[in-house]
């Protein structure tokens, strides 16, 4: 078993010269944002997905929040509803819905800080969203999101098993990238996919109980060859 949080270094700073993700970065001495901003890569349409971010105060005095606002009606934001202290965090929880978005999407959410300090801060949310007869470039994914039932407050499905089949020239390493850690236990990674193959991955859930307003479940992965193709597979609750 390969644990979920645990990722190498090497994958994470070849995502990185990518462009698929972007490294933490403070607009000035005062605020960093981590991460700055989040691609999905390829998503399907009619999904739910979330992706927390944290605000760090890094400057010498309290960071008041006046607002966070969403950046249209597709996404929905946490509030932070106290003054940071100095060397303190907040986080920011982001949900994005693809609806029937298609193609490439981009949205920005805006921290608002005092209106004496006129600081005004964007997260950025990414994705490529995809139609159900679509499939992402070079990888196919079955099923394209993962469906588990809830009940007594906890997920009935222990297991579940996603092929994915390499249609690209390249062998691929799979990593993962990120996973709703309250729903995936663990998951069983494949070491490559050579090319015109498949591999079949095991998803363990969680058996923690679940929060009845738990929204947004999901796993994203990263294949890496010549080229790197990031995939997010939503977790749906069925309750």
């Amino acid at each position: 078993m390969a644990s979920i949080k645990r990722i190498p270094i090497s994958m994470i700073v070849a995502l990185v010269l990518a462009g698929l993700l972007s490294p933490a970065s403070a607009q000035d001495d005062n605020v960093t944002i981590r991460p700055r901003s989040w691609d999905f890569g390829f998503l399907p349409q009619k999904s739910e997905v979330g992706q927390r971010f944290y605000l760090i105060n890094t400057g010498s005095d309290s960071l008041p929040v006046d607002r966070i606002k969403a950046g249209c009606s597709c996404t929905s934001v946490s509030q932070i509803n106290h003054p940071i202290a100095p060397g303190d965090s907040a986080a920011i929880d982001i949900l994005f819905k693809s609806g029937r978005y298609h193609k490439r999407t981009k949205k920005a959410t805006q921290i608002f800080i005092s209106e004496s300090q006129q600081q005004i801060y964007s997260i950025w949310l990414k994705a490529y969203v995809y139609k159900k007869k679509e499939s992402p470039e070079n990888i196919s994914i079955t099923p394209q999101k993962l469906q588990w039932e809830v009940k007594d407050g906890k997920i009935s499905d222990s297991s579940t098993t996603l092929e994915f089949f390499n249609s690209g020239p390249d062998t691929l390493k799979v990593v993962v990238l990120h996973s709703s850690g309250e729903l995936v236990q663990s998951i069983d990674l494949p070491r490559d996919i050579v090319h015109d193959a498949k591999e079949e991955l095991l998803i363990n859930a969680t058996a923690l109980p679940v929060d009845k307003d738990f929204k947004g479940g999901s796993i994203t992965f990263g294949f890496i060859g010549a080229d790197t193709t990031i995939v997010t597979v939503p977790i749906e609750l069925e309750k």
